[in-house]
């Protein structure tokens, strides 16, 4: 993955800029969106950055000039960035990745499964602060069954799945003009988000539709309507691949008991005869943020 850090862009220039502009500006945090030269021969645009097995499995990124292109996290130390507001895309499959310059230091990633915060009656953007009043040996608990964390050096990447939720807190720095920067690359793959329940399909849902409801900038008027139409779509084909798995499964409890009314059940399943479960769940089934975005 360092290739991403060495070649996706010409040179180094924009991201020094980014951190030069920050420590002048006397913000806590700020997040850039990375725009990405079309031309190929950018190690980006070819995927040469593409991990060996994602690429063994033909998992390729979708969109990788708007949804997919990548973001710069900038925070300065002790600062802890978590929630929809904070992070594009929370929920999709995420890189994360340690960029290294002369005045930098790591920070840690802790990570959870979203549907774990609606078990917890917690919304994804409440998840942090409600971890964060646990006490010592409740959050002991909590992080031993459901919580990854790992600290995130230079050059060092972590992978977030899709359905996770995290927080990326900087680790407290010693020079004044220190900072903490992570390269963030949002894997848009239908593919591998197909996965995905529709439980945690329906918490991503929300959380789109309620940043399209806030003020957020021009990057996410451009970008918002987009992500929301995509989980749309992936939602809906997630429906009928449920439905057609539980007919399928209907089909074969049935099997013994009346043959005929089996086969019915299948046709049903597979399109043919009256219309299909499936085709009536797609006719029904049709994050960036406050602060000064960088461009």
């Amino acid at each position: 993955m360092h290739s991403v850090i060495d070649h996706a862009w010409p040179d180094k220039k924009r991201i020094i800029s980014i951190l030069d502009q920050v420590r002048a500006s006397g913000d806590e945090m700020a997040m850039a969106y990375l725009s990405i030269n079309k031309d190929s021969g950018s190690a980006y645009v070819d995927l040469g950055w593409l991990p060996k097995d994602m690429e063994k499995e033909k998992l390729q990124p979708e969109m990788i000039h708007s949804l997919g292109a990548p973001w710069l996290f900038v925070h300065k130390s002790a600062m802890a960035r978590h929630g929809s507001e904070l992070i594009p895309f929370p929920g999709i499959g995420q890189f994360l990745i340690g960029v290294g310059t002369e005045l930098s230091f790591p920070a840690y990633v802790f990570a959870w499964p979203m549907v774990v915060a609606k078990e917890l009656g917690q919304t994804p953007d409440s998840m942090f602060d409600y971890i964060s009043g646990l006490g010592q040996s409740e959050a002991v608990a909590l992080a031993s069954e459901h919580l990854f964390w790992m600290e995130l050096d230079a050059g060092r990447t972590c992978w977030i799945p899709y359905g996770w939720d995290y927080v990326l807190i900087s680790r407290l720095g010693h020079a004044d003009n220190a900072l903490t920067s992570i390269l963030c690359i949002p894997f848009f793959c239908f593919r591998m988000a197909s996965k995905l329940h529709e439980q945690s399909l329906d918490i991503l849902l929300e959380t789109a539709n309620g940043q399209l409801k806030k003020e957020r900038g021009q990057i996410w008027s451009n970008l918002g309507p987009a992500f929301v139409s995509w989980l749309e779509r992936l939602r809906s084909s997630v429906i009928q691949e449920e439905t057609l798995v539980e007919s399928a499964s209907v089909a074969c409890e049935e099997k013994h008991s009346s043959p005929a009314k089996a086969e019915s059940v299948m046709s049903s399943a597979t399109g043919s005869g009256k219309k299909s479960p499936q085709a009536k769940a797609k006719s029904t089934a049709k994050a960036m943020t406050k602060m000064k975005v960088l461009n």
